[in-house]
């Protein structure tokens, strides 16, 4: 591993006595810093906590919409001109990935040699470039194999997401790139929940759908990320829905929805 020891206890979360960005704030720039969470105490609706996230989902997202963690760039087969800082790819969209991980997955010999399980933190990318502050024991070679890990962007959930990796739920309407809150915990009055056909009964369990909540009945504990607090009949028309929320980061503190 190429990132220094250092690097690992290095921290920016100072006492906080105040947020620089408000919960239903959007912003192109980072007010807070990647993945911050916060919680608080409503006097509506009780203990919330939500994490400062990335919203990358194309055309953005809305007030309410179910948003899950995004998959991993996978750069399947370098080509072009690489050092101990840099590889050379295509097809990346510029800066996105500053503040990421670009991983070596794969030696091409298929020998493991360095630089594969060698990791770095990204300072620049361009659509062809990717560059990092952690150099590697080597220079990368054509055809080895790369992925970049961007823990703090999201995209709308899916069927079938798990629990852990449902981010929550967006608590400003936001465009593609842009930054704010998105709630993981606690009761929030404005989730977006499953088109008028399905039935939810007070108190189910519900798990992701596209960008919303459905109905968990039946589902594995691993995918459930909260409870409805209230029924909707089959022929409500205004799918809004006040969720008691349980996903993403609350699940490492080893609880579960079960």
């Amino acid at each position: 591993m190429t990132m220094t020891a250092a690097k690992l206890l290095e921290t920016n979360l100072p006492t906080r006595l105040g947020w620089g960005a408000e919960l239903d704030s959007s912003s192109a720039t980072a007010l807070e810093p990647y993945g911050a969470i916060r919680w608080d105490f409503s006097p509506y609706f009780g203990f919330r906590r939500f994490q400062y996230l990335r919203c990358d989902q194309s055309g953005g997202c809305t007030v309410g919409q179910l948003q899950s963690v995004t998959a991993n760039e996978s750069i399947a087969s370098i080509s072009g001109t690489h050092s101990t800082t840099t590889i050379e790819t295509t097809g990346l969209t510029a800066d996105i990935h500053v503040g990421g991980i670009l991983y070596c997955l794969d030696d091409a010999g298929g020998s493991g040699a360095a630089p594969e399980g060698e990791s770095g933190v990204i300072t620049a990318n361009s659509a062809t470039i990717v560059t990092i502050g952690d150099a590697f024991s080597v220079a990368p070679v054509d055809t080895d194999a790369f992925t970049i890990i961007f823990p703090w962007a999201v995209v709308d959930s899916a069927d079938g997401d798990f629990a852990s990796e449902v981010a929550g739920v967006a608590m400003a309407a936001h465009d593609q790139y842009d930054w704010g809150w998105f709630q993981f915990e606690g009761i929030n009055p404005l989730v977006d929940a499953v088109a008028a056909g399905t039935t939810f009964p007070t108190g189910e369990s519900v798990v992701a759908g596209t960008a919303c909540v459905d109905d968990g009945a039946g589902d594995a504990a691993d995918l459930r990320i909260g409870v409805i607090q209230h029924g909707l009949t089959t022929d409500t028309v205004v799918r809004k829905a006040i969720v008691d929320l349980f996903c993403g980061s609350a699940l490492k503190l080893n609880q579960s929805t079960s």
